[in-house]
């Protein structure tokens, strides 16, 4: 099992940007990670590099502790695209799609700050893994 300590990712409202881009008489919109997003995914890049784990094939659980800084109200799943993504940006494993099975714990941090424990263990058994992605038996 592999476990890493994360800073505390950006909402899913602060990882997107929509950036307008004017193409003759029409106006098209990109979808691009903002800055706090690509900030994030360095941070978390650096960590894993600096754990020395080896990059993960196949299917996974993962399993996060979310210690959030402080006690407002949100939605686990506001936190899991930064965290999964940054994960994959950092070669970790080769897509998010990989990941069969999870849970998560949301506990307040100590120190205010807000960090993230992640787990992921390979699984083996009874798992079918395609390109686009791994599903269950």
């Amino acid at each position: 099992m592999i476990e890493l300590e994360l800073p505390w990712p950006p909402s899913v409202n602060h990882y997107w940007r929509h950036v307008p881009i004017k193409r003759g008489h029409k106006t098209i919109v990109i979808v691009k990670i903002s800055k706090e997003g690509r900030e994030y995914q360095k941070a978390v890049a650096r960590i894993i590099k600096e754990s020395g784990v080896a990059p993960i094939a196949g299917a996974v659980a993962v399993k996060r502790i979310l210690y959030c800084p402080d006690y407002v109200r949100r939605d686990e799943d506001n936190t899991v695209k930064a965290i999964y993504d940054s994960i994959s940006a950092a070669g970790l494993w080769q897509d998010d799609s990989m990941v069969c099975a999870g849970m998560f714990e949301k506990r307040k941090d100590a120190d205010g700050k807000g960090r993230v424990i992640i787990q992921i263990k390979p699984l083996s058994q009874g798992i079918i893994v395609k390109d686009a992605g791994a599903w269950l038996e």
